[in-house]
């Protein structure tokens, strides 16, 4: 792809791709919630935010860096 300019408004938030730059798009991994609240706590991130799929298969997690 050539280099280009991405802009994502509701995000405010403007993206300069280089040519062949790799976007890295997701982690997956199996965790149970109170690991990931355990494991987040501990490495000084705080949960802003969690949303789950109705069985809890799968969480989004938002997270900020504790100051």
């Amino acid at each position: 792809m050539a280099k280009q300019t991405v802009e994502i408004p509701s995000a405010d938030l403007i993206l300069e791709i280089d040519e062949g730059e790799l976007i890295h798009t997701e982690n997956s991994y199996k965790y149970t919630i109170s690991q990931i609240k355990q494991m987040f706590t501990m490495t000084g991130y705080q949960i802003k935010a969690m949303w789950n799929d109705d069985n809890r298969y799968y969480s989004l997690v938002l997270l900020s860096k504790n100051d």
